[in-house]
């Protein structure tokens, strides 16, 4: 059976009730609890054979966190070996132990309760809603945006401080030796979320924030420099990494980099040569939100499994270049100026 009807006969077993539109499953969500401030939310899940995300879900009430079949079965607490390519020798990522017991949530749900009119609009202007500010936490003192980095244990022990606008302005809250050192992951338990499926690395939390709330899961660092501190042991698990940087050349090649560490799962995603220095995700959906869901999807389309190889077709056009090359007459009369040799081995071709 084919990966993708073992998940809709998964998916479909689990959520009986589910109606399959095409290739998305829709179904009341059996984790918005009783309690919640909102009517039970629909939970889609994505079954194309042909995506990259197949086997996703999430709630449209973000009462849980989406993620692939491996966190679905975890949420409603099922046998492991109900999964789908489930493997039992599979060790994933282990809690730290020496995380405190205590971290700035209190300090990062007053910040939340700060975010002014202005700064919902600052965030709507780059189609990034209510609800994902709510769901990540994210504040405002009064001057600078707040980014919290939960960790592992729902803590949170360090938050970036950006200034809207100036993202050259910015500092830490909290304690910086979660800061630095491959620790400064933003939204880290997406990556256990996404166990055989696929998730975003971005440039900067907003340009997360973005992907977010078009359905996309993935995960943040504060600048492309902070990639060469990345454990990419952290994402053995997850089938397909797309790294997706601001456009510049620094940031490409910091990408390129991890992506050789990463292997052959990491998917670059590539922005015309001829956008300005710096423009991402942000600057995109501010051009024109309507287009903005087909843009992504397209770079995504049009992205390629990383190699530190060339392609055999580029490979061929330097060997038939270095072949003509050969021919011309300043190649053929190439000396060393060592009179004898030259006159032994014809010059240095």
């Amino acid at each position: 059976m084919a990966r993708h009807e073992e998940l809709t006969a998964f998916y479909r077993n689990q959520l009986p009730d589910g109606v399959l539109e095409g290739t998305l499953l829709k179904a009341p969500c059996p984790f918005c609890g009783p309690d919640s401030e909102r009517p039970a939310g629909r939970l889609l899940v994505s079954l194309d054979e042909r995506d990259f995300f197949t086997g996703y879900f999430r709630c449209l009430n973000r009462c849980v966190p989406g993620g692939f079949a491996p966190h679905f079965g975890r949420l409603l607490g099922l046998d492991p070996s109900l999964v789908p390519g489930h493997d039992p020798e599979r060790r994933t990522h282990p809690m730290p132990k020496d995380l405190p017991g205590q971290g700035i949530n209190q300090e990062i749900d007053r910040l939340h309760s700060t975010l002014t009119p202005e700064i919902r609009q600052y965030f709507a202007e780059r189609t990034i809603g209510p609800d994902i500010l709510r769901e990540l936490k994210i504040g405002f003192n009064g001057r600078y945006l707040i980014y919290p980095y939960f960790r592992e244990n729902d803590l949170c022990y360090a938050a970036h401080c950006r200034a809207p606008e100036r993202d050259n302005d910015h500092f830490w809250l909290g304690d910086a030796g979660f800061a630095a050192g491959g620790l400064q992951i933003f939204n880290l338990k997406d990556i256990d979320r996404c166990e055989d499926g696929a998730l975003f690395l971005a440039e900067g939390e907003a340009n997360l924030l973005c992907l977010r709330e078009l359905g996309y899961p993935g995960v943040a660092v504060p600048g492309s420099d902070d990639l060469e501190t990345l454990d990419p042991e952290r994402f053995t698990y997850v089938k397909t990494v797309f790294l997706v940087m601001s456009h510049s050349p620094e940031a490409e090649g910091a990408a390129r980099a991890f992506a050789e560490r990463l292997g052959f799962k990491a998917r670059l995603l590539q922005w015309p040569a001829t956008r300005e220095r710096g423009f991402d995700l942000t600057g995109l959906a501010r051009e024109d939100p309507a287009a903005f869901k087909t843009g992504v999807a397209r770079m995504i389309d049009s992205s390629r499994a990383y190699s530190p190889f060339r392609p055999p077709g580029r490979e061929y056009e330097l060997f038939r270049a270095d072949l003509e090359h050969r021919k011309t007459e300043s190649y053929q009369a190439m000396r060393t100026g060592l009179e004898g040799f030259d006159r032994a081995m014809g010059g240095v071709h």
